[in-house]
């Protein structure tokens, strides 16, 4: 058993440090050939999304090979990446705007821009109990529901305008896999951390989403 939670741990070390490697070399490719607005868009979402999971990974990371967990520098490190994900989709949605050349969604914009700053308020309030050995459980959920609704959103707006730009048909898929994956974790990691194992593929579906950023305009 200890020889399957070793091997457990070091596969971890290796995903998390190829994901961070993917995503910065996703970074600066997209940093040579950006030239129009929505590749400037797309830079900028992959470098949020990459900087703000490195406030978190980089700390499991170390966790991981020493054995000794930090506290402060893991519960900082989610607090950073709760809030840059709400910005990262924050831009998606505006992405998609100037992808599918779609009229200003008035509506539709504010209602991501208050669910972005609920869920930013919701983080950054001292009952998550970030720093603490076993944050709360409750305000866990309570941050995750604008960050859902922020998801279905965009995934929403990618479905309807799938057929658009064909090479970008299937990122509303990766979008909804990530939530799929990342709610059970939410729900149910306390109770079980075999849950947490979800972060896996979620994390994937986000590697997914970087390469396909790829394939958008530049």
């Amino acid at each position: 058993m200890q020889h399957k939670t070793m091997i457990m741990k070091y596969f971890e070390v290796v995903f998390d440090s190829f994901y961070l490697i993917v995503g910065y070399v996703v970074f600066v490719i997209q940093l040579y050939f950006a030239q129009t607005l929505s590749g400037f868009i797309a830079f900028f979402m992959t470098l949020i999304l990459i900087f703000g999971d490195s406030f978190h990974l980089i700390p499991r990371i170390h966790m991981l090979i020493s054995g000794k967990k930090p506290l402060y520098a893991l519960g900082f490190g989610k607090l950073v990446t709760s809030v840059t994900m709400t910005i990262f989709y924050v831009l998606f949605w505006f992405w998609g705007l100037v992808l599918f050349k779609l009229p200003f969604l008035q509506a539709g914009t504010y209602i991501i821009v208050c669910l972005a700053v609920i869920r930013i308020i919701l983080c950054l309030l001292p009952q998550n109990r970030w720093f603490e050995k076993s944050g709360s459980f409750k305000f866990g959920v309570i941050r995750n529901i604008p960050f859902v609704l922020l998801g279905f959103l965009v995934m929403l707006m990618f479905l309807l305008n799938r057929a658009y730009i064909p090479s970008l048909c299937f990122i509303w898929i990766a979008v909804l896999l990530s939530f799929v994956f990342y709610v059970p974790v939410v729900l149910f990691s306390r109770k079980s951390p075999k849950w947490g194992m979800l972060m896996l593929p979620k994390t994937l579906m986000y590697m997914w989403i970087i390469v396909m950023f790829l394939k958008g305009p530049q």
